[in-house]
């Protein structure tokens, strides 16, 4: 971990950040989609810890930017429009570390890189920790305090488990069609076979993809199956939201 500073007076014990952080977990688990999670995170995440802002930036894998997904202390709008290059800022030195970077004084880290849009020059105390699935940094999740704090092995400790819970969210979301990869319209699937052969069988659509009701995404999964089926490859792209069988296929 790193950390400049000398150490900050302990804010919350351990004990009380159990409780908040069984009620994200659950309101996580529970959410209907990612989208709908990372607003619930960023809110709670800052209540815990009494900070002054608390965000999260997915990995855009075609570019591998991060992009500024959901946030609450930042101005209003930012989400979506700031994107910083790979390496770049606080967040792309957590992203390229893959560990918790803990700051009592940002502006005086080389790393330190102020974004206008953000406004993040009112803030000096970060607590930044990677978002990893199996060794793959998809985001960071990120706190700022516009006094100079150095966060406490607790709250680190719960920033670490929060992360890992949107870890596992994220990935299955991205997996399932829940969300779209950052910057990327087309979602593919690649599948394993298990044995060689053909299936033949009903296609159930359980996370918001296309609206299988309309002709041309019926169309669409058709010629994929048609073109890829022995591959077990699906290619659809995004176009409305519907969770319904398609048995007719």
């Amino acid at each position: 971990m790193a950390v400049t500073g000398e150490q900050g007076t302990t804010r919350t014990p351990t004990a009380q950040m159990l409780e908040p952080l069984r009620r994200l977990v659950q309101d996580v688990s529970t959410a209907e989609n990612l989208e709908e999670a990372l607003p619930l995170v960023v809110h709670q995440v800052r209540g815990a810890l009494d900070v002054d802002a608390c965000s999260v930036f997915l990995r855009d894998d075609g570019s591998g930017e991060m992009v500024l997904m959901a946030t609450e202390g930042l101005p209003p709008g930012c989400e979506g429009r700031v994107r910083l290059a790979p390496g770049e800022g606080l967040v792309g030195f957590v992203a390229e570390r893959k560990e918790p970077v803990n700051l009592e004084n940002a502006g005086a880290h080389p790393r330190y890189l102020p974004c206008p849009q953000a406004c993040e020059e009112r803030f000096h105390g970060f607590l930044g920790v990677p978002i990893v699935h199996y060794r793959e940094v998809l985001g960071v999740l990120a706190a700022q305090q516009r006094g100079h704090r150095l966060f406490n092995p607790s709250e680190a400790a719960f920033m670490v488990a929060v992360a890992a819970q949107l870890a596992g969210a994220i990935r299955s979301a991205r997996s399932t069609g829940g969300i779209a990869r950052v910057g990327v319209g087309t979602s593919f699937v690649q599948g394993v076979a298990g044995a060689p052969g053909v299936a033949i069988g009903t296609i159930t659509v359980s996370h918001p993809l296309a609206r299988l009701s309309d002709e041309g995404a019926r169309e669409q999964v058709r010629l994929a199956l048609a073109n890829k089926g022995q591959a077990g490859l699906l290619a659809l792209r995004m176009g409305g939201h519907a969770r319904e069988h398609a048995p007719g296929l």
